[in-house]
Formats: C-alpha cells, sequence, structure tokens
C-alpha cells in the first residue's frame, strides 16, 4: 500500500478559507484517501490520482452565483512563489458536500516541478469537494488553473486540454465562485 500525507498546500483548506474542507482533523484525508486508494482513477496526467472519498463532514468552497450576487476581485499569488492571477469570489455559505475527490500528485510528479513534498508516495494537493456536481461529475478546473498548467507557469503542472475542456471550464466558473473567506 503506498504512503500519503497531507501537504502544505492542502492545510490552507480550512473553515474560514474560501476553499473546500474537511470538517475533522486534517490529516484523517490522508487516511480516507488511502481506505479508498482501490477506486482512484488518473487525473489530467499521469501522476496525478483522483481518490473518491465519502462525503461525510466535508464542505463546499464554491457557491453558485445568483442575480445580485456581491463578488469580490482580487489580483494575488495563491501561494508564495507563484505568479499572481485575478480571484474572484463571492459570499455565500459553505454547502456540506455530496461528491468529494481527494487530489493526489506522486512525489516523482512533484520533483519534476521542484514542488515541495512530504515525502511520502502521494500528497494530497487538493480536497474537491461539489455540493453539486456537473452531470456527476466534479467541477472543472478554473479557466487560471488549466492556463498555468497549459504554459507551465510556477503553480501549474505541465498539461494539455481540449478547446471543450476549456469550454466546459468558462461556463462552469461563469455562474460560480469561490467563497469569500471569512
Amino acid at each position: 500500500m503506498p504512503t500519503i500525507q497531507v501537504s502544505d498546500y492542502a492545510r490552507r483548506q480550512t473553515t474560514a478559507s474560501q476553499f473546500s474542507h474537511y470538517a475533522g482533523d486534517i490529516d484523517m484525508v490522508a487516511a480516507l484517501a488511502l481506505a479508498c486508494f482501490g477506486a482512484a482513477t488518473t487525473g489530467y496526467r499521469e501522476g496525478v490520482l483522483l481518490v473518491p472519498v465519502p462525503a461525510a463532514d466535508f464542505f463546499s468552497g464554491v457557491v453558485t452565483l445568483e442575480e445580485g450576487a456581491e463578488l469580490s476581485t482580487t489580483f494575488a499569488p495563491r501561494y508564495p512563489g507563484e505568479e499572481p492571477h485575478q480571484q474572484t469570489t463571492a459570499t455565500g455559505t459553505k454547502l456540506p458536500a455530496n461528491l468529494v475527490t481527494i487530489v493526489l500528485y506522486s512525489k516523482e510528479l512533484l520533483a519534476e516541478g521542484g514542488d515541495a513534498a512530504t515525502g511520502a508516495d502521494y500528497d494530497v494537493i487538493s480536497i474537491n469537494a461539489e455540493a453539486e456536481g456537473v452531470e456527476g461529475q466534479p467541477a472543472p478546473l478554473t479557466p487560471f488553473a488549466m492556463a498555468r498548467n497549459a504554459k507551465g507557469l510556477k503553480g501549474g503542472t505541465p498539461a494539455t486540454y481540449t478547446a471543450e475542456e476549456l469550454l466546459a471550464s468558462i461556463l462552469y466558473w461563469n455562474r460560480h465562485a469561490m467563497r469569500t473567506p471569512e
């Protein structure tokens, strides 16, 4: 069985953040990913695994936009050392998740980009928890995340996307936003 640890990057996903989060001990997310490891599928490239886990105690950081929603846009990096980009958030309440995917990156993939790693076989990079899926599928990456990956920018992991994937991202994120942090 592989070893899995929660990365510092995923530890920013807290109750007060704009991101999806787990209401329990964050280190339990690695244990859940390991328990469900047999259901993992390959993500957008080799070295990325998507592990579906039970949704109990997870909350979504995405809110559905409605007319009159208060939006806030900042220009900042997601993480120290990254290139800044536009980040739009909206007010709203985090909803209990009904679809949760834990995103794992292999230590080889992290080493490829020179990113810090825990030393485990896989690092939990993200908790993707959704209150509503898109036809039963996880929400697409944001257009900014896709651009970072496609262009190999700092904080991105090299990948290519189809025009359909990019359009799905743009259309989804036109009606959704991350929740404004507290």
